[in-house]
């Protein structure tokens, strides 16, 4: 099998750029189903999280990617952790009070609150999404947050190094001090294990679940040993060791499906591609209504001879009928959880949370849109190009994928296309770096500086793509984008 799919993959690689419209995207011919546990060469696309393992190169060799802007949240956050961290001894500073130990109470405080606010950012809250501009941005400034945090506590001590007045290694009766000690090295053989050893996405969750009880070591540390005179200090380290708590109980509910999820059950399991598996969930009782373009998070568990993860991850939703709350996925067998879902059978347990994304929410169906998708990015187009009515009349949509065998949806884009004549299909395979994408999509779309722009897929590809467009003169308000790396 590795040695067909090694051919397969050659040939991919050295296929030409298909130009014509429909018939540019033939129907992928059948390939073996992987075997459980099989890892396969495409980025992680069809569910929106990045697994880390070690994996060959993406197939696009785009630019490295860059933060995507967070509108309104991204400020809002830091005026207020900054102005909170700062104002306290700034204020006693310039009233006199020694520079040092107000840097180390600053440091402490600035650490607790970012912790705080990386913790609350992980639980998905709707106002905050949206506050953010979409899930990826949420989550970018979750890992932004919990970078800071880190930061501030190395720093933390540094200023008692330097202040010969402070304390600095802990007594045996010290525990106050002893804590902040064990939060700090907990924390940094967390990262050393993070960054220096292959961990797969299982163990990676075991390691990071330390950042719990350091955090809450943190927190007492930060209480206790903020003085008798500065209340405002000791509250607002009370307040982050509150939000932080809290943050952390229900997150552990959330992933044991115990809050914020909905029973559902595996009706239908079909395979449309190579490593592709097409899932019917229906609802148990109540049910979730996504709309065209977003996503849903799905743990499925016990089948009759099935074993789920039960992990949540968030996959696109394909289709969906709002009257039965029945919906369709497609998982790709990439990572550990989805490496043996094409075994899944009907009647398999799940719990579903959601639906989150706004990606396709400005779309303005009066005028021409280009799309643009990168692998299994392609899902949130074909759940928008089959809407009733569907979300855009004049569409040009680019797919661009390692080989046919792996592009999935053809068979349905086609139909769709065949039926909707204002609806163009362009198919890119192979390994093609950013500037030929653009060539390519120039060469069918002349006007396409003036039409609205979403793309989907990889960060390289989005981010690559994005910057040429803006360097092309497209405006930066005809370009809408999600990425798909986060957890």
């Amino acid at each position: 099998m590795v040695g067909k799919r090694s051919r397969r993959h050659a040939r991919a690689r050295q296929a030409p750029l298909v130009r014509s419209r429909v018939a540019s995207c033939p129907l992928p011919s059948p390939g073996h189903l992987p075997r459980p546990g099989t890892r396969l060469h495409e980025f992680d696309a069809i569910s929106l999280y990045t697994v880390k393992t070690s994996r060959p190169a993406n197939p696009f060799p785009m630019p490295q990617s860059r933060a995507p802007h967070s509108p309104r949240l991204a400020p809002a956050l830091a005026t207020v952790i900054i102005l909170a961290s700062i104002l306290p001894g700034a204020l006693r500073v310039g009233s006199g009070a020694p520079l040092l130990p107000e840097a180390v109470r600053l440091l402490g405080l600035a650490s607790l609150l970012l912790w705080a606010a990386s913790l609350l950012l992980m639980l998905r809250l709707r106002p905050l999404e949206e506050a953010a501009g979409g899930l990826d941005r949420l989550y970018y400034l979750h890992h932004v947050c919990g970078s800071m945090a880190y930061l501030c506590l190395l720093a933390h001590p540094v200023p008692l190094f330097l202040s010969a007045s402070q304390r600095i290694l802990p007594g045996i009766s010290d525990w106050p001090l002893m804590a902040g000690w064990a939060a700090l090295l907990l924390m940094m053989a967390m990262m050393l294990a993070t960054f220096l050893l292959p961990l797969r996405y299982a163990r990676w969750k075991q390691v990071h679940a330390v950042s719990a009880p350091a955090f809450l070591l943190a927190g007492l540390h930060g209480i206790v040993l903020a003085p008798g005179g500065y209340p405002l200090d000791r509250f607002l380290a009370a307040a982050s060791l509150l939000i932080g708590c809290g943050s952390l109980v229900v997150r552990y509910l959330m992933e044991g499906g115990r809050v914020r999820s909905l029973p559902y059950r595996v009706e239908q399991v079909m395979h449309p591609a190579t490593a592709v598996t097409e899932l019917v969930l229906s609802p148990d009782r109540l049910m979730v209504r996504p709309k065209p373009g977003q996503f849903v998070f799905v743990a499925f568990f016990e089948g009759r001879n099935f074993h789920g993860c039960g992990e949540f991850h968030p996959f696109t939703v394909v289709s969906s009928d709002p009257g039965s709350g029945r919906f369709t996925l497609l998982v790709k067998a990439l990572g550990d959880c989805t490496g043996h879902m094409c075994d899944i059978e009907p009647g398999t347990r799940a719990r579903v949370e959601g639906p989150y994304g706004n990606f396709l929410a400005t779309i303005d169906a009066a005028r021409p849109q280009l799309w643009i998708a990168g692998g299994i990015g392609i899902t949130p187009f074909i759940s928008a190009a089959a809407a009733h009515p569907p979300a855009a009349e004049a569409v040009d949509l680019f797919y661009l994928s390692g080989s046919p065998e792996e592009a999935v949806g053809l068979g349905q884009l086609q139909s769709l296309a065949e039926r909707r004549h204002r609806m163009q299909l362009h198919c890119l395979y192979g390994r093609h770096d950013i500037a030929t994408v653009w060539q390519e999509i120039t060469n069918h779309v002349p006007d396409a500086k003036a039409r609205q722009i979403f793309m989907c897929g990889p960060p390289a590809l989005v981010d690559g793509l994005r910057t040429t467009l803006l360097q092309a003169g497209v405006p930066q308000a005809n370009i809408h984008s999600e990425r798909f790396d986060f957890r």
